[in-house]
């Protein structure tokens, strides 16, 4: 198969750090990188998707440790609801509502359990 050369102008830094992270993969060289990686491509077998990284804050990140932390205690979850009516009053009612809702779930839900 004849050959042609492929030349790319970039940055020498940018050179620098694909051919560390190359030769860390297990390649030679970084020629040989973009060889398999063209030869991949080429037979549809890797696609490129270019997305950014989603970090979260420290502050996101204790909150949902917090969170995480609720659930394996089972505190301040919502209640289980056994219609889409009852659920739609809760959520749209007022502290009292709130109460009575959950009072009357954790009954239903106890007793329901009684026996099983």
């Amino acid at each position: 198969m004849p050959k042609t050369i492929l030349q790319i102008p970039l940055d020498n830094s940018l050179r620098l750090a694909a051919l560390e992270t190359a030769k860390k993969q297990g390649f030679s060289s970084l020629q040989e990188a973009v060889r398999v990686f063209l030869t991949k491509m080429a037979s549809q077998k890797v696609s490129v998707i270019f997305s950014d990284d989603v970090w979260l804050s420290p502050k996101a990140i204790k909150r949902l440790n917090k969170i995480n932390e609720d659930i394996d205690k089972n505190i301040n979850l919502s209640p289980a609801f056994d219609s889409v009516d009852k659920m739609m009053e809760y959520l749209n009612g007022d502290d009292k509502v709130r109460k009575e809702i959950r009072k009357s779930l954790r009954q239903k839900n106890q007793t329901s359990h009684v026996g099983a």
